[in-house]
């Protein structure tokens, strides 16, 4: 459970960067804003900690469900590797 939270949290943090700019180029898109220009902007700006705005959020939001399904995937695999067994078993017979 814990090893998929931690992996969520992980994979959002890498790509918070690029949903900050995501967003800012939806929310601007009258404005024609350019990525270079965004960026440059967003460091100017806020520095470093502007392209991870919203990140707790996303982190609190993720955890649970990423390690929800790190658990649930590993007992279906599990599962899946019994019955295999199981039929092997009897096909041997």
């Amino acid at each position: 459970l814990i090893a998929g939270a931690v992996a969520g949290m992980v994979s959002r943090t890498v790509v918070s960067p690029l949903e900050v700019l995501s967003t800012i180029a939806m929310v601007s898109s009258s404005t024609h804003v350019g990525l270079r220009e965004s960026i440059q902007t967003i460091f100017r700006e806020q520095g470093i900690k502007g392209f991870f705005r919203g990140n707790l959020a996303n982190c609190l939001k993720v955890a649970p469900t990423k390690g929800i399904q790190f658990v649930a995937f590993e007992g279906f695999k599990k599962l899946m590797y019994q019955l295999r067994e199981v039929r092997s078993a009897k096909r041997q017979l």
